[in-house]
């Protein structure tokens, strides 16, 4: 989804998306993305929870959801 962010994200800084996407698959407790690229020093936050709030800059920020297959 473009445009939005979700609440509560752990910052980091990396150069690529997959990077940012690898290290929210490792962690169990991840559900989502927030990726900006263009943002200095931050560009990768780690969700714990898929609630998202509309950002006041426009087409800057991209969330992805992660979905987990469910155990069997």
């Amino acid at each position: 989804m473009k445009d939005v962010h979700g609440f509560g994200g752990i910052s980091f800084d990396f150069t690529t998306l997959d990077e940012c996407q690898s290290t929210c698959i490792d962690k169990d407790a991840c559900v989502a993305i927030d990726w900006e690229p263009s943002n200095v020093g931050k560009t990768c936050w780690i969700l714990r929870s898929t609630h998202t709030r509309e950002t006041e800059d426009s087409g800057v920020i991209t969330h992805y959801e992660l979905h987990r297959p469910c155990p069997s």
